[in-house]
């Protein structure tokens, strides 16, 4: 099992949106960018009119990827839905099962388009830190010691 930080993360320099809002606002790329499924043109207007949230939200993007439809097929994508339910309606981390985690892995493996301000998002799946639910367990009881 593994345990995941859901948490949203301030986005330190502000270089990358720059970047990627002159790389939007090139003729064709907004297109090409949409047709990749991670990023809905309502978004890409957004970043190109440099009106994006400058916190990554680590949770959306973790669902984006799970259910991107170029990289997977339509058995894929409905077995992958209750996957994408339990990721929304988790708090700040979530336990993933081995199979699950290695869902998310794949889906974060086959994106192309990273970034800097990607780093962390990806130190976060990479580096999902391994979970025993025993020992919590042993935890609380020693707790009520």
């Amino acid at each position: 099992m593994k345990k995941i930080n859901l948490k949203s993360y301030k986005i330190e320099s502000d270089s990358g949106n720059q970047a990627m809002r002159k790389i939007v606002s090139t003729p064709g790329v907004l297109a090409i960018l949409q047709q990749s499924g991670v990023w809905s043109l309502e978004e890409l207007n957004l970043l190109r009119m440099g009106m994006v949230d400058s916190n990554y939200q680590v949770k959306d993007s973790i669902k984006k990827l799970v259910l991107n439809q170029k990289s997977i097929d339509g058995t894929e994508y409905h077995s992958r839905l209750g996957l994408a339910d339990k990721i929304d309606e988790a708090g700040d981390s979530i336990i993933l099962q081995d199979e699950e985690y290695q869902k998310v892995e794949q889906a974060v493996r086959s994106h192309t388009s990273w970034s800097e301000r990607d780093a962390e998002f990806s130190k976060r799946i990479f580096e999902a830190e391994d979970y025993d639910p025993n020992e919590d367990k042993s935890k609380k009881k020693n707790k009520g010691k």
